[in-house]
């Protein structure tokens, strides 16, 4: 089996309609798979940072996927959900040996840094603040789970499934700009600052069947 921790924030004034929905289409896929894919969902209610302490520090799992849909704070400092951290400097340590694959603004320019520092495999997200447009939810979403989807699925390396997301960004910015050109400035912007750090060469196999005796 393969451990997997989906934190959502579906009650954002601004973005919950689009974390739920981004949920929704990992779910569907782990309902799937659900012969050696194993979930827990964290919603708005309890993803707080004494909740992912306290579940991190019992989980049964050595090596695990941590999945982030929220916000994150400017700064790339951390993970936010009701506007309080989830993830910051005080509880990466507790990341050792996982994938933390975070859709959130910023995350990549210091906290991605931070959990590789304490031990994470590795982190793909955003090095700067990017954007959603509700008109065009379903592309960015399908953008943005593209990578871990690819990784999951298939016996490849996170490098290889990385770089597909990149050129499946650049697909739909093409369709984009065939239908309503200047309209996909803001994906451009949010292809161009996806970043991986740490070990590129994993693949799904790091996580498979380690579970804690």
């Amino acid at each position: 089996m393969i451990k997997i921790i989906v934190a959502y924030d579906e009650q954002d004034s601004a973005i919950g309609y689009y974390c739920l929905e981004c949920k929704n289409d990992l779910a569907a896929l782990i309902d799937e798979n659900a012969n050696f894919l194993t979930v827990d969902y964290i919603n708005s209610r309890i993803c707080n940072h004494a909740y992912i302490t306290i579940k991190l520090e019992n989980i049964d799992f050595d090596n695990f996927i941590f999945v982030a849909y929220s916000h994150g704070e400017k700064s790339g400092k951390s993970l936010l959900c009701n506007g309080s951290a989830y993830l910051d400097a005080s509880n990466v340590h507790l990341f050792k040996n996982s994938l933390v694959y975070s859709m959130a603004c910023a995350t990549g320019k210091r906290l991605g840094h931070d959990l590789i520092n304490q031990g994470c495999l590795a982190f793909i997200g955003f090095n700067d603040v990017v954007e959603v447009v509700q008109e065009y939810s379903d592309i960015i979403r399908r953008c943005e789970n593209w990578a871990l989807i690819m990784f999951l699925l298939k016996d490849i390396a996170l490098v290889a499934a990385f770089d597909d997301m990149k050129r499946e960004f650049t697909r739909q910015i093409d369709i984009l700009e065939e239908s309503d050109f200047g309209s996909s400035s803001w994906l451009i912007g949010n292809r161009d600052a996806l970043v991986l750090l740490g070990n590129e060469n994993l693949t799904r196999r790091d996580f498979w069947e380690y579970k804690k005796n």
